[in-house]
């Protein structure tokens, strides 16, 4: 984190490790796996028809 600091003006180490800590974190959040509903679906209306 240092090396990179040093490349950024007015940047600290800590600065630079908190916004990659973040950044990895948000995305990680973003790829949770959902898992589809199940629905039911209500038999269809039997009038006597066939």
């Amino acid at each position: 984190w240092a090396l990179i600091s040093g490349r950024l003006p007015n940047r600290q180490a800590e600065e630079i490790e908190r916004y990659w800590k973040m950044r990895e974190r948000r995305q990680q959040g973003n790829t949770k796996v959902f898992k589809p509903v199940c629905v039911r679906v209500k038999p269809p209306l039997n009038f006597g028809f066939r």
